[in-house]
């Protein structure tokens, strides 16, 4: 899995390097209702041989070698060998200094920890780096995948609200490549307090793409959830909604902004949103931003946003004109 890491991994190993370096190997993702898993009693399915590739030679590049070590360390390291790892690993020196919680050393370790015992992995961070909230994103996404009923129970039991709050997001986005699993387990945060999660948290782990397949998997289920989460999911789920409907009833959009009187505030969070719009119908983003600009206070939005920018760039290529106007 590893996916808060493997990009930055996957930079430092190019070349010869690339796809051929086993991974430390974490338990795989537990899978409810398989309609290939072998019923009791009955023998597992033939499946096609699996052909593993042979060990490479440990790389000459220093950098490469560093990550090479690393991760060999970590592939073969047991349960009680991953307190020393942690303490003997380095912290890249950096202006600002780089935490735990934004090294992806520390966080595929702790994602290993999780894999092998998660409630030790929890009392292990909550002991040596409690204020590293960014680990706790990824323990509780790991164990919400691995099992998914004991992380809510942990989830539920825990007393420290900033604890908590990350936890959530990270379970939330262990299932973003499966958006009906998500809504439905989400549902049963009503014991969870997560008042005070935060849109930033949240953002970080859960980009916009996952809260459109949420909106196509679940409407209604997306909106219960919202009851028992801060004022801005709501927000948020409306303003992604009403992307998702310029994309297809642009007219009805831009009637219903008209009506509106948006504070400049209001208005440049319905611009932020905007990037994926830009991307697939750029002429809509930019009738999008008009009209937001229309019915905000007066103050015009600031066009040199990464979204006016991905506006410019598609709408530039059907429409120079336009692009060039805006411009």
């Amino acid at each position: 899995m590893l996916r808060h890491c493997l990009a930055l991994a996957g930079t430092l190993l190019l070349g010869a390097l690339v796809g051929r370096i086993a991974l430390p190997a974490f338990p795989p993702k537990a899978t409810q209702n398989d309609p290939n898993a072998a019923l009791p009693g009955q023998a597992p399915a033939p499946t096609d041989p699996v052909t593993i590739a042979a060990p490479i030679a440990r790389p000459s590049q220093p950098a490469l070698a560093e990550w090479w070590d690393f991760l060999q360390t970590l592939e073969h390291a047991t349960l009680a060998d991953l307190p020393a790892l942690w303490d003997a690993l380095p912290l890249p020196e950096r202006t600002p200094p780089v935490s735990p919680g934004n090294s992806p050393r520390h966080r595929m370790l702790i994602e290993r920890w999780t894999g092998l015992d998660p409630a030790g992995a929890l009392a292990f961070v909550k002991e040596k780096a409690p204020e590293e909230t960014l680990l706790f994103v990824v323990l509780f996404e790991s164990w919400a995948q691995l099992d998914p009923e004991a992380a809510l129970t942990a989830l539920q039991g825990e007393s420290n609200p900033e604890i908590q709050n990350h936890g959530v997001a990270g379970f939330l986005h262990s299932f973003m490549e499966e958006p009906a699993q998500l809504i439905q387990w989400a549902k049963r945060f009503t014991r969870v307090d997560a008042s005070k999660l935060e849109l930033d948290t949240f953002a970080r782990e859960c980009p916009d793409d996952l809260w459109r397949r949420l909106l196509a998997a679940d409407h209604t289920g997306l909106y219960e959830i919202a009851d028992h989460l801060p004022p801005w999911f709501r927000e948020k789920i409306d303003r992604i909604a009403l992307m998702e409907q310029a994309t297809t009833d642009l007219p009805s959009v831009l009637a219903s902004l008209q009506g509106r009187r948006l504070t400049h505030e209001e208005a440049s969070a319905l611009a932020g949103n905007l990037g994926s719009l830009a991307k697939s119908h750029p002429a809509n983003a930019l009738a999008m931003l008009e009209a937001l600009s229309a019915a905000s206070d007066g103050t015009p939005l600031v066009k040199g946003d990464a979204v006016a920018g991905l506006l410019v760039k598609h709408l530039a290529a059907s429409d120079p004109d336009a692009a060039a106007a805006f411009i």
